[in-house]
């Protein structure tokens, strides 16, 4: 259990007693074996939906490992910020989706990255095949020193946004005891992130990005549409 704001030992080993002193041990334990990541594609057609909606994603590292800044300025480049490369697209038109957004989910022994979107019926293999481009991009080219800096605030934000309520704050605690068994400093985070170069999250990306860790889930009107796993091909995504 993990506690933060004006709290006392004491009280709160009391505290504890009290609510949890009496549950009895689990009877089954959760399985710690790590599950295999595998390509999936799921096509749902659903002719009553306006908007098509679509994610792509491919696995990433544990919460404790290494890379995990890499991990996170990848996140951001990609589109986890309003400056990030998507955002920026779709700002301009150049990209014909909604929403686009990219989010990062890391256990403590595996990790996911996914980007998400909506698009019109009409524009849904366009959305699909240029989000997978910029993919590929960013697997083939480092990062510009403007998009890493974008991307590094955009990370630092995030952390510091632990302490602007109790709650996140606890649950940052309790993460970082969950998959450091130790308590990060803000200063040792954030020079871990400043020292991430462009080169190391090319690097990542052209790891994670390729056609045997691409997955697709797509849900929708997708009547007349050409959407398959050739899209998530390098030469369809290009073209």
């Amino acid at each position: 259990m993990v506690a933060a704001g004006d709290v006392r030992h004491d009280a709160m080993e009391k505290l504890a007693e009290r609510l949890f002193g009496s549950l009895e041990p689990p009877k089954t334990r959760a399985s710690t074996i790590t599950p295999n990541a595998y390509k999936f594609l799921a096509l749902r057609n659903r002719a009553e939906f306006p908007k098509v909606r679509f994610e792509i994603g491919f696995p990433a590292c544990a919460a404790a490992d290494d890379q995990r800044h890499e991990a996170a300025l990848l996140n951001a480049a990609i589109a986890g910020s309003s400056g990030s490369r998507l955002a920026r697209l779709a700002s301009k038109g150049d990209l014909p989706a909604l929403a686009v957004a990219s989010r990062l989910r890391m256990f403590e022994d595996v990790g996911c990255l996914s980007i998400r979107g909506r698009a019109a019926p009409k524009d849904a293999e366009q959305a699909i095949a240029r989000v997978v481009a910029e993919l590929w991009r960013i697997a083939d080219t480092p990062l510009g020193a403007d998009e890493l800096e974008r991307a590094r605030t955009t990370r630092k934000t995030a952390l510091l946004g632990e302490v602007d309520s109790l709650p996140n704050r606890v649950a940052g605690l309790a993460r970082a005891e969950r998959y450091f068994k130790r308590l990060l400093s803000w200063e040792e985070e954030f020079t871990a992130i400043e020292e991430v170069t462009p080169k190391d999250v090319q690097r990542l990306a052209s790891l994670w990005i390729n056609p045997y860790q691409l997955s697709m889930a797509v849900l929708g009107d997708l009547t007349g549409l050409n959407i398959g796993g050739h899209l998530l091909k390098r030469r369809s995504a290009l073209n």
